[in-house]
């Protein structure tokens, strides 16, 4: 999966607008980008009825903390969320935080 892949899921999430529960594994896709979840966002923040939301980015090595902060940004503003799962353990912004720790 490329940042071009989840363009093309994000515009079709764009027409969902009833949709209540979305599940996304994106584990081990090591071409995934912030530019990619930039895009995610902008569809996620349409989702008015979304209850519930998984997400996976788990060795997703080219995610940085500022495509996190733009998926959580989306989150946040939807009124009916009840459920969030997110993972993003073993990208590159785990993985240089957690080798400055380490180091420290």
């Amino acid at each position: 999966m490329t940042d071009l892949g989840l363009n093309s899921i994000s515009e079709g999430l764009k027409r969902q607008k009833s949709l209540q529960l979305l599940s996304l594994n994106f584990e081990g896709c090591p071409n995934l980008t912030d530019e990619g979840l930039n895009t995610l966002s902008e569809s996620l923040r349409r989702l008015d009825c979304l209850e519930s939301i998984t997400l996976n980015f788990k060795y997703c090595e080219q995610i940085t903390d500022q495509g996190v902060r733009n998926i959580c940004g989306s989150l946040q503003r939807l009124s009916f969320i009840k459920s969030i799962d997110l993972n993003f353990s073993e990208s590159f912004l785990f993985s240089e935080l957690k080798n400055s720790l380490t180091q420290g």
